[in-house]
């Protein structure tokens, strides 16, 4: 329990880092609107954090970024945390 609770502390701080700009937008998602989920949406579901983590669809995005991933509200699907991955050489 105190490792489930370190770590959501850790995710918590870290989270404020992580949003861009802050207006809390980055590559066009902004933190509390919603995602519009479609038939091809891919993700999952964070139990312990009860939030579902969503993989953008046709994010636009500077070409060194992989990825752009959302973490949303399960039912409504509203936007609490947004990060994208890069890897350099």
């Amino acid at each position: 329990m105190r490792h489930i609770l370190l770590f959501s502390l850790i995710l918590l701080a870290s989270n404020a880092g992580v949003a861009g700009p802050l207006e809390g937008e980055l590559f066009g998602y902004k933190i509390g609107n919603k995602y519009k989920v479609e038939p091809t949406t891919k993700g999952g579901y964070m139990e312990f954090m009860g939030s579902a983590v969503i993989v953008a669809d046709k994010p636009e995005m500077p070409s060194d970024f992989q990825t752009l991933e959302l973490i949303a509200t399960p039912k409504t699907f509203t936007i609490a945390n947004i990060y994208a991955s890069a890897e350099f050489g």
